[in-house]
C-alpha cells in the first residue's frame, strides 16, 4: 500500500508506506524460577513472545516517508496543534 498526502501547513510532501514496517520481538513471560536451564526451556517457547510493529518515519530530501502507525500519530499531533492554535486565536 502507498499513500501520499501534502501537509500544507508544514509545506512537506508525506509517503506513506507498509515496506517500511519494522517488526519486533520481545519476551513477556519469564518463569518464577532463576535457574538457566529453566530460562533456556521458555527462551524456546514462542507462546512467550509477542511480535509487535514499531513506528517508522524517515526524511528523505523535503518528503517525509512513514508507514501507518507513524501516520497516526502524524494526525493525533496535528489534530491537538490546530485545536491549540484555535484556542490562541479566539482570545
Amino acid at each position: 500500500m502507498l499513500f501520499k498526502a501534502k501537509l500544507s501547513s508544514f509545506g512537506m510532501d508525506i509517503i506513506v508506506s507498509r515496506q517500511l514496517d519494522d517488526i519486533r520481538t520481545k519476551q513477556v513471560r519469564f518463569p518464577r524460577s532463576k535457574r538457566r536451564r529453566i530460562r533456556k526451556k521458555w527462551r524456546r517457547n514462542l507462546n512467550n513472545w509477542k511480535t509487535y510493529r514499531v513506528p517508522v518515519g524517515y526524511m528523505v530530501g523535503g518528503t517525509l516517508v512513514v508507514n501507518d502507525l507513524r501516520m497516526d500519530e502524524l494526525h493525533k499531533e496535528m489534530y491537538s496543534y490546530n485545536k491549540i492554535a484555535s484556542e490562541i486565536r479566539r482570545d
